[in-house]
């Protein structure tokens, strides 16, 4: 859905009608045009996703069939070896999907085409790929750093100014904003 209001916004030759109900022309476009491709992507995620599942119940079973036993190592090293691959598969169709999704909302075609054109963009561009990816985490890290140290600044505020009989008993700032930090992160 953003991705139609960024694209209908970059695209639009008329400055007056910039930004006109872009979001809602988003789902607007996802229920009525890319349903099907939605859904597709999301059952191919799911699949992998069940597969992943039942994986972890079965090798559960084997390590609790064994009792106290070891596990022989061939079978362990084949159940690690297993649980990597279908570890890379899930992250790999949940990349996939994300870019074929992007594709669908700008060229309006199936899933299938939009993955295969995504996955061939990306490859033909990787390294501008991976420099905007690295350079949105590290403004995405720094942006979260600036709001836990604006919130301790805010906490240190509180506790200095305090007049209560609970900011009173607080020998050391430390802590609280410590905590205070920790909370802000995870939220963030």
């Amino acid at each position: 859905m953003l991705i139609v209001a960024v694209v209908s916004w970059y695209f639009t030759e008329n400055e007056g009608t910039r930004g006109n109900f872009s979001i809602c022309r988003g789902y607007w476009w996802a229920l009525r045009y890319n349903m099907g491709s939605i859904l597709f992507g999301s059952f191919v995620l799911a699949l992998v996703w069940m597969i992943r599942v039942i994986f972890e119940y079965l090798q559960r079973k084997i390590q609790g069939a064994n009792g106290d036993r070891p596990v022989p190592r061939p079978v362990q090293w084949l159940l690690t070896c297993t649980r990597c691959c279908i570890d890379c598969c899930h992250r790999f169709i949940k990349y996939v999907n994300m870019n074929a999704y992007c594709q669908v909302a700008l060229t309006g075609e199936s899933f299938c085409m939009a993955a295969m054109n995504g996955f061939i963009l990306i490859l033909k561009n990787s390294a501008c790929f991976i420099f905007t990816g690295s350079l949105g985490g590290l403004f995405n890290l720094i942006g979260k750093l600036l709001v836990c140290v604006l919130n301790m600044v805010v906490a240190y505020i509180i506790l200095d100014m305090g007049d209560t009989e609970l900011v009173k008993d607080v020998n050391s700032p430390v802590g609280p904003l410590a905590v205070v930090f920790i909370l802000t992160y995870v939220i963030a």
